[in-house]
């Protein structure tokens, strides 16, 4: 317990109204930002008030706001391009997790000779050959989840090989991370939803991780309190700014400990349906996580009791099977109440073609801090439970 190593080196600015603080931020790292976010962010006003703050700070910027959900290899190239045609010193992700990602990814492709995808997770050059010429990058969420914006990691889309990718490296840790929980008003409720889901998922996987330690589990724990205590409010009244304040707290704090213990057994089969089926990755992790506690508390009934404890659930006044039950159930009862009712066959996917999706997640880099190390015959059983 008391023999680790505990690395976020992320400066977070946290609160309402923080982002009227940007040019006091992110001064040091130059006089030329490119911001790369998606369409969404222009049309609902975050954009134009974010370029009022820079133009107060006499912040010179280019704007790349193609971004799309799950950014792919080719787009991060053409980010770069922009970046370089415009003379970029540093990198500003507004939005959610895809427009955080593909800031980051932009941030490495602007200043390595090889393409993006020869850097990811398992290609060709692999993390290893990230170096620490990558751009600095600045990160503002718009959404309740995810954590992206604390994390030295990237989701980017494969088209070759209809999957989801992992870059991965210690200089893609955000040097300056501006939560606004006032950014997420504007986010429709169905990605309330999935984000806050998503960042309950990541905080959930991390205290189970074999790479946790002390202070990424007392963390996920907090995490866990704030998101379950504020998500029915944040979801069922948009203007509510303490369940947003609390939810995006939450959320950051998913994003330190993913940094150092990583997920698990759900993110891992939400990546691949993601990748093969456009399976929104929240949906994903909202459909699996139930029955991923079920399969994992078989080993890890300790665990989860600290977990169901955070859940708000009585586990002095049960037995530990009782505790653990009632953490599914309430599991199952967040995505009823929340509105999450899709099966796998809605998006396509052939019954037939579950064992075959239960090894991919097996293979995927995202299981392997899972606490169990499951087969596929095990995660078939889960995807059949919700297809």
């Amino acid at each position: 317990m008391f023999d680790f190593e505990y690395y976020s080196p992320t400066k977070v600015a946290f609160g309402p109204g923080k982002l009227g603080e940007i040019g006091q931020l992110i001064g040091e790292y130059g006089n030329k930002a490119l911001v790369v976010t998606d369409s969404n962010i222009e049309k609902v006003g975050i954009l134009a008030m974010l370029e009022e703050y820079l133009d107060e700070a006499e912040i010179d910027y280019d704007v790349f706001a193609e971004v799309e959900e799950d950014p792919s290899a080719e787009l991060v190239e053409r980010g770069a391009k922009f970046a370089e045609d415009n003379d970029s010193e540093f990198i500003i992700g507004v939005g959610g997790g895809s427009s955080i990602d593909a800031a980051k990814a932009i941030a490495v492709a602007r200043t390595h000779p090889a393409k993006i995808r020869d850097y990811l997770v398992g290609a060709k050059i692999g993390a290893e050959g990230i170096t620490s010429d990558v751009l600095p990058i600045v990160t503002i969420p718009t959404t309740s989840g995810t954590g992206s914006e604390v994390t030295p990691v990237a989701v980017i889309s494969d088209k070759e090989e209809e999957s989801k990718r992992v870059l991965f490296s210690p200089y893609l840790f955000p040097q300056v991370a501006i939560v606004d929980p006032e950014l997420t008003f504007t986010l429709p409720k169905e990605m309330t939803v999935y984000t806050a889901i998503d960042a309950l998922c990541q905080a959930m996987e991390a205290y189970l991780s074999p790479e946790g330690n002390i202070i990424s589990d007392l963390l996920s724990l907090e995490s866990i309190e704030l998101i379950r205590a504020a998500i029915y409010d944040a979801v069922n009244d948009e203007g509510n700014l303490q369940a947003r304040t609390k939810l995006a707290l939450g959320a950051t704090l998913s994003g330190m400990v993913i940094s150092q213990a990583g997920v698990g057994a759900a993110h891992a089969l939400a990546m691949v349906l993601g990748g093969r089926y456009k399976l929104p990755h929240g949906l994903g992790i909202a459909m699996v996580l139930p029955y991923v506690v079920e399969y994992n508390a078989e080993d890890f009934q300790e665990a989860y009791l600290d977990i169901a404890e955070a859940f708000g659930i009585k586990v002095n006044e049960l037995t530990e099977q009782e505790a653990i039950t009632a953490l599914v159930e309430d599991l199952k009862e967040l995505n009823q109440r929340l509105g999450v009712k899709a099966k796998l066959r809605d998006f396509g996917v052939a019954e037939d073609l579950l064992l075959e999706l239960g090894q991919a997640a097996c293979d995927h880099e995202d299981m392997r801090n899972n606490p169990k190390e499951p087969t596929a015959e095990e995660m078939r059983m889960i995807l059949e439970k919700v297809f």
